[in-house]
């Protein structure tokens, strides 16, 4: 093992020749995309106008969405006319003449599709041809058997489905053979979420391939279901390789990749590294630079050498200007606005955002090319990936072993000398670049065909979370028998967590009913389940659960009052949390911020709060003062229990905040901070009308995601780690005092938990996506 010291200048180094991809300085060729959605256009005068308008503003590429929900915006032999042209013929093809049209003025375009959308809304197609009439058996199933439901968004078709690969390659096939296309863009190319697809056919193929149910081997069944996903972009792009190289392949992704994984099993840095795609479009729709920078340089740091451009979402010209910087900054060859309709509402091309933007961009240029596609011979490293310890569960003290699989064409290559020559080699550290670079050499298993393992074991001697590594590998690729020409491949940076086995808590299965769309959740000093949910036509409520899982005999509450009195729905509910002494408050952001509050006794609704800013996570102290982040910030207020503020109120830093938790007797507060991916801890007390609260040590928690934090009666504060798959319990001084991993559910991306009064009972609530889920249950070993 290696070991070597780094001054702070060295460390740049390092983060910039092992950790970046080589041309990562911008280039005079840039992409720069606009979406535009099958609502923006009716007429052929509608599109001459988007693509004039886009010209004016300097773009050069458009991608033109052509597919939204089963149905197509072109003259199809397979699919109808979408539902935006009433199903019928308009008497042109916008396909054709956007295309035709785009390259009359020099602009790339691109057809946009949603690939596995199969209907949405609530209403059933209007004609029988449409697939969720004539297709239902392909359609995805959830964990507990249902079949995807009309909703208020989108019904789903099984990406694991065969029968499904083979239409969809077919209907883009279509495409890219019949029109002057110069790209395709791929958007929801993913699951609804993790809980999807258990479908008959899906699971009677898993089945004879692994001999087992998803159950039985849920690691496997994740790894597989991702793979159809991999590979049906194998064959997409091996196809249009074939057909016409100039087509680019790009797909929409999640902006945070781990979530994005393990939520909807889109891996997008696989795609890269298996160069199974051009471009990635990471959809970082974000008002926080800070956030943005960070989520798009995660997917920079993991891009293998293809291209990676930001998703912009145009909230308004300062946020894009500044966004659009921060692409410069860091080197990306491209982005991409969303929407048209944003910058150029009605098709005005004078307002003033679009001229701006028109003077921000200066002049037009060429897009960013992809000279992978024309390459001659083996010119990418090793894909390496798979990559897990040995054994797969770690203990603190104890030895293990990292082991990857790794694969090339012409053959992985190794001199044995790691970093100094052209070895397989893992670097690890307590962060990423790290300051103090270990690194270990890997060898082949004997009789594990592409399969290399570190020669020297690692020991963490304590429980943590911070240990980051990667892989490199060269290839074996030679211009000749006199030239080499050998090709670098890593892999992701991995993030490891070595846990206490001593587990406080046991996993004791599901629990209560299928939740549709939960958001968040609390348990009441009656031990109630409070959930904040959906309903399949998108309607807002809230679920309350007895503790034996069944309905509360006042659930579920649909409305509450505002401060005025007056009746109203729920909308939108981002966080719950009880008020001493009956009382549970439910913060509800649409048009204005409601602060709901209801008798937990009766579900009786209460006169609400209404307080002058936009409000996220809400929780209670002892004495019933309500303290409150601001929508999207870590910027947070403290209220009486009458909602009066308090002085010395506001506090905070302008960070993207998600949720907050406080102790009892209000001496400290945690905010999840999404800008850092930790906890901020602030310290202090209330005093009768008046606050004081003082920034203190960030807690050490790490990828925290979008996850709630919650607080017991003892003080224990509970933190889901969404991006790593586990829950850390933390005692009132902040020091991790256990650890909840795997389990049966195992965790995957814990979103919220509550705590039953005693202690004894957790409520674990899964980031379920775009659909459904049930809790899981934890109980306390006694």
């Amino acid at each position: 093992m290696k070991t070597r010291l780094f001054p702070a200048l060295c460390v740049l180094l390092i983060y910039i020749l092992l950790v970046t991809k080589p041309g990562l300085a911008a280039t005079a060729e840039t992409t720069r995309a606009l979406w535009v959605t099958r609502w923006d256009y009716k007429t052929q005068d509608d599109v001459k106008k988007i693509i004039d308008n886009a010209a004016s503003a300097h773009f050069n590429t458009i991608l033109f969405q052509v597919r939204g929900d089963g149905t197509v915006l072109y003259r199809s032999r397979i699919e109808p006319w979408a539902k935006e042209f009433n199903f019928m013929d308009p008497g042109w093809d916008p396909l054709k003449f956007a295309v035709d049209y785009a390259h009359t003025r020099n602009i790339r375009l691109h057809a946009w599709i949603n690939v596995y959308p199969a209907w949405g809304g609530i209403e059933p197609p209007q004609i029988d041809d449409q697939l969720f009439l004539s297709r239902p058996n392909w359609l995805v199933k959830d964990l507990f058997g249902n079949v995807s439901q009309l909703n208020s968004h989108y019904v789903w078709l099984s990406p694991t489905h065969p029968e499904v690969q083979d239409y969809l390659l077919n209907l883009l096939e279509e495409i890219y053979t019949n029109y002057d296309i110069d790209g395709i863009n791929l958007d929801y190319f993913r699951y609804p979420g993790n809980a999807y697809s258990y479908d008959e056919m899906s699971l009677d193929i898993f089945h004879t391939k692994f001999n087992a149910s998803p159950q039985q081997k849920p690691g496997e069944w994740i790894e597989w279901r991702k793979e159809a996903l991999s590979s049906f972009l194998e064959k997409l792009y091996g196809k249009l390789k074939s057909f016409n190289p100039q087509i680019e392949l790009s797909a929409c992704v999640k902006d945070d990749f781990e979530e994005g994984k393990r939520i909807y099993l889109q891996d997008s840095h696989e795609w890269l590294a298996r160069g199974i795609i051009d471009a990635i479009y990471p959809m970082i729709y974000t008002r926080d630079d800070t956030l943005f920078k960070n989520l798009l340089l995660n997917h920079l740091l993991n891009n293998h050498s293809r291209h990676v451009f930001p998703g912009i979402f145009v909230y308004d010209f300062d946020r894009v200007s500044a966004q659009l910087n921060v692409t410069n900054e860091l080197g990306c060859e491209g982005f991409a606005l969303f929407d048209y309709m944003k910058i150029f509402p009605q098709h005005d091309h004078n307002n003033a955002f679009s001229l701006k933007l028109a003077a921000k961009l200066q002049e037009k240029i060429s897009a960013a090319k992809s000279e992978w596609k024309f390459a001659v011979g083996d010119h990418e490293g090793p894909v390496i990936n798979r990559v897990h310890t040995v054994p797969l569960s770690l203990k603190p003290g104890n030895e293990f072993k990292i082991a990857a699989r790794i694969t090339d064409p012409s053959g992985v290559h190794d001199d044995d000398t790691g970093s100094d020559g052209q070895g397989v080699y893992l670097v690890y550290g307590d962060q990423w670049p790290p300051v103090e670079k270990r690194e270990i050499h890997m060898s082949r298993i004997k009789k594990a065909e592409d399969w290399y393992i570190t020669d020297e074991p690692v020991v963490i001697a304590n429980a943590t979370l911070d240990f980051r590594c990667r892989i490199f590998a060269w290839d074996n690729y030679s211009e000749s028998a006199e030239i080499s020409k050998r090709n670098l491949g890593y892999s992701d940076i991995w993030s490891l967590s070595v846990l206490d086995p001593n587990q406080t808590y046991l996993s004791a299965g599901f629990w209560g009913p299928v939740l549709w769309y939960p958001q968040c959740l609390e348990v009441d000093p009656n031990g109630r389940v409070w959930i904040a949910c959906k309903n399949l036509k998108g309607e807002a409520q809230i679920i309350i659960l007895e503790p034996d899982g069944e309905e509360a005999f006042f659930s579920p509450v649909k409305y509450g009052l505002t401060g005025f009195k007056r009746l109203k729905s729920i909308a939108n509910t981002k966080s719950l949390s009880f008020s001493p002494p009956n009382v549970m408050c439910a913060v509800d952001a649409s048009d204005i911020t409601i602060i709901f509050r209801f008798n937990i006794n009766t579900g009786q609704a209460l006169p609400g709060i209404e307080p002058d800013f936009k409000a996220g996570g809400i929780d209670c102290d002892g004495a019933g003062n309500i303290f409150i982040l601001e929508e999207g910030s870590t910027v947070w207020h403290v209220l009486s229990s009458t909602g009066r503020e308090l002085q010395s109120s506001p506090y905070g830093i302008l960070h993207t905040g998600q949720d907050i938790a406080v102790l009892d007797d209000a001496s400290k507060v945690f905010i999840v901070d999404r800008t850092t991916n930790g906890v901020q801890c602030w310290q202090g007390a209330v005093e009768g009308t008046r606050s004081r609260f003082w920034r203190a040590d960030d807690l050490a928690s790490v990828d925290v995601g979008t996850a709630h934090i919650t607080k017991d009666l003892s003080d224990y504060i509970y933190i889901p780690h969404t991006q790593r798959g586990i829950i850390s319990i933390v005692n009132r001084a902040g020091n991790p005092v256990a650890y909840l991993s795997d389990g049966s559910p195992p965790l995957n991306a814990p979103r919220d938990i509550g705590v039953s009064p005693d202690g004894m009972l957790l409520y674990v609530l899964e980031s379920a996506g775009e659909g459904m889920t049930r809790l899981a249950l934890w109980s306390k070993k006694r």
